[in-house]
């Protein structure tokens, strides 16, 4: 029942009544009314009934005349708190919303005396009609099909009241710029502010909170409709528009980090580093890693070449280094290495950079794949003797230290490396196996520290080393590998 009308009562006789008047009876009459009231489309709202007779007949070059509420309220000496030619239904909920009396209740004297409504019904506004069953049938609403006496009654209800709806603003124009007022100060938002997606989908979601929260407030204490369908469901496409573009773009950028990464590290590897891909962004842009350096050269190789160069063997020396390099490869990548370049014939090999493992088991894997990439040099030989070809030797300086990894080079051509002391120790020590030959691994203290526990080192003495000076060096004989 609307709390905020006078009470409104019916009674309903069990006799039906006859037809509305569709036209206006002729002359001034003034306690007839039309029931007449403007279908509404689909999707449409519910005119007053006062619009019928004050506006539509007028259109049709017929003379106005004043609905059946407005009469009822005129011969009352009730006046509408609205202009209701102008107003829309404010329909309460689902039919019944007021009282019912029946007839034959009032004409009881035993059962009117002892009535609940009775004390109720004075100076209430009373309709008296037929109420049957619509069958489903009636004025579509929100609520379902109202009968025409439940109308009569709504719209009286609602001249009494006036809080007939009515849209804001009353201009055609005007509501279309509301519409689009949060549709653009989202846009607006999005363009001049780089927040991440979250935030983004955040304020997308608070806006269209706030816009539905002011249209239920304008309904229910102003009694005026926002236009809201079309800028929330703007807003929710929008929402979905950044969505579909931030997970086309964060796949292709996890394509991009992808093949970056596939070039230098294991795919295992990969799948761990873009499982965080900010983390993954931060390492290509430059990151100070603790990591071991592994340096394996050929040696003699130079000399090997210009030999096997003026036999006329240069296609198979290509194809003897290549299978070289790749069984190298090979060796790293299975210890979990990360393979930073080819200088010539020599193999730099990173363990720890993107992805460490600790210290001390980065270690202890640079070394075991020292090892590794020496057996299995003697493997190739052993097969290159068999077909003819002169055996390789190399050799294998690791140290371990901070460094700097990242992407480095021009525009044109760049390349996921690491800079620093410990890169230029690691080549020196490789260089120094040169006057070791009795090691197959040299190490820097740091590196034999991290794996002295685990693995036979030996002190080879303290060596000049160009821009190191003297360094104690360790390294792990040829006659231990089995044991690494």
């Amino acid at each position: 029942m609307p709390s905020s009308a006078r009470v409104l009562f019916w009674c309903s006789p069990s006799a039906s009544a006859g037809p509305s008047p569709s036209q206006p009876p002729p002359g001034d009459r003034p306690g007839l009314g039309l029931s007449n009231i403007l279908p509404p489309g689909r999707g449409e709202a519910i005119r007053h009934p006062e619009f019928f007779g004050a506006e539509l007949l007028p259109s049709r070059d017929l003379p106005p005349f004043p609905a059946l509420s407005t009469t009822v309220l005129r011969q009352a000496g009730l006046p509408s708190r609205q202009p209701d030619r102008q107003r829309e239904l404010k329909v309460y909920g689902p039919e019944p919303q007021f009282p019912r009396l029946s007839a034959w209740e009032v004409l009881d004297p035993a059962r009117w005396r002892d009535h609940p409504l009775r004390g109720s019904i004075a100076g209430a506004v009373v309709l008296v009609g037929p109420v049957v069953d619509q069958g489903g049938v009636g004025l579509p609403t929100p609520f379902g099909p109202i009968s025409g006496l439940e109308t009569l009654a709504t719209a009286t209800a609602n001249s009494l009241a006036g809080d007939g709806l009515a849209p804001w603003p009353g201009g055609l124009w005007s509501r279309a710029l509301l519409a689009l007022a949060p549709v653009l100060l989202a846009v607006l938002g999005m363009q001049r502010l780089a927040t991440p997606l979250g935030l983004r989908l955040g304020l997308l979601a608070g806006l269209l909170t706030l816009i539905l929260l002011a249209g239920y407030g304008a309904l229910r204490w102003g009694h005026r409709w926002l236009p809201l369908l079309a800028p929330a469901t703007a807003l929710a496409a929008l929402a979905l528009v950044y969505g579909v573009d931030a997970y086309l773009v964060e796949g292709r950028e996890r394509r991009r980090l992808r093949r970056t990464f596939e070039r230098y590290v294991a795919p295992s590897v990969v799948s761990e580093i873009l499982a965080t891909p900010e983390e993954a962004d931060t390492i290509l842009r430059g990151k100070s890693l603790p990591v071991t350096v592994l340096f394996c050269d050929l040696q003699g190789f130079t000399a090997l070449t210009r030999r096997r160069a003026e036999a006329g063997q240069t296609a198979a020396l290509v194809s003897q280094l290549n299978a070289y390099l790749a069984e190298m490869v090979e060796v790293v990548t299975a210890h979990g290495g990360t393979i930073d370049k080819f200088i010539g014939d020599c193999v730099v090999a990173v363990f720890g950079s993107p992805v460490s493992r600790g210290e001390q088991e980065e270690a202890m894997a640079a070394v075991r794949a020292a090892v590794a990439m020496g057996e299995a040099l003697h493997r190739l030989n052993a097969r290159w003797q068999a077909d003819g070809e002169e055996p390789l030797a190399n050799g294998i300086g690791l140290a371990s230290g901070t460094v700097v990894a990242g992407q480095i080079g021009s525009p044109r051509r760049m390349e996921f490396t690491v800079i620093g002391e410990t890169v230029n120790l690691a080549a020196r020590l490789e260089s120094l196996t040169r006057q070791l030959p009795e090691a197959a691994v040299l190490c820097d203290r740091a590196t034999a520290a991290l794996v002295e526990a685990s693995l036979p080192l030996q002190f080879m003495g303290d060596w000049p080393l160009k821009g190191a000076g003297e360094v104690p060096v360790f390294g792990l004989p040829k006659d231990s590998r089995s044991s690494a």
